[in-house]
């Protein structure tokens, strides 16, 4: 899903001393042991989908772990979910 962003997401951080690829790993393992805990496989596609996504505006060039503030990087993740979906 995440084609051609494989080396910058696992070169930049998401949080302090994690790698974004870590932590969309992360979302993707608890999501997955969270769905088969309530029987919920069927949304496994999805919810990995979203664990995917919704961190990738933090790759803007201004935003950074070590900022004090950063730039909003939900609505990029938004827009950068609806561009995959076109292509």
């Amino acid at each position: 899903m995440l084609k051609g962003l494989e080396k910058v997401i696992s070169v930049k951080e998401s949080h302090k001393g994690k790698k974004l690829i870590d932590h969309i790993n992360e979302c993707c393992n608890l999501t997955s042991r969270f769905l088969k805990f309530y029987n919920l496989e069927k949304y496994t596609d999805f919810a990995k989908f979203l664990c995917e996504y919704h961190d990738l505006g933090k790759l803007q060039e201004k935003w950074n772990v070590n900022n004090k503030e950063n730039p909003p990087h939900s609505q990029v993740s938004l827009l950068m979910l609806l561009e995959a979906e076109e292509n």
